[in-house]
């Protein structure tokens, strides 16, 4: 959110809940932009270079956009992990989080 009045509205409408993850591939925004872009080219190999080159700069736009992680109250980065090895991290990050709770 760039208006500070919708990010306030998001914070507190989120506040009350404590499961607020924010998935990204790495901490490092530069990083991060590579891994989605490499994503998308083997998940769709006819993906317009054009479309991409847009799609990566949304990308970096939301991750230098400081509101989501500002939102999180978990971040989980997926870099290297398959699904699956993310799923159990979050899995198990909530239950820990549920049980100090």
């Amino acid at each position: 959110y760039d208006d500070p009045a919708f990010s306030e509205r998001a914070r507190a409408a989120l506040d009350p809940y404590p499961y607020v993850v924010l998935l990204l591939p790495s901490p490092n925004v530069d990083e991060s932009v590579l891994i989605l872009h490499e994503r998308i080219r083997l998940s769709f190999p006819d993906f317009p270079a054009e479309a991409a080159r847009e799609l990566d700069e949304m990308n970096r736009y939301f991750m230098e956009n400081p509101s989501n992680a500002r939102l999180a109250k978990l971040t989980i980065y997926t870099k290297d992990k398959s699904s699956i090895e993310t799923r159990d991290e979050l899995l198990h990050a909530l239950n820990l989080r549920r049980s100090a709770g």
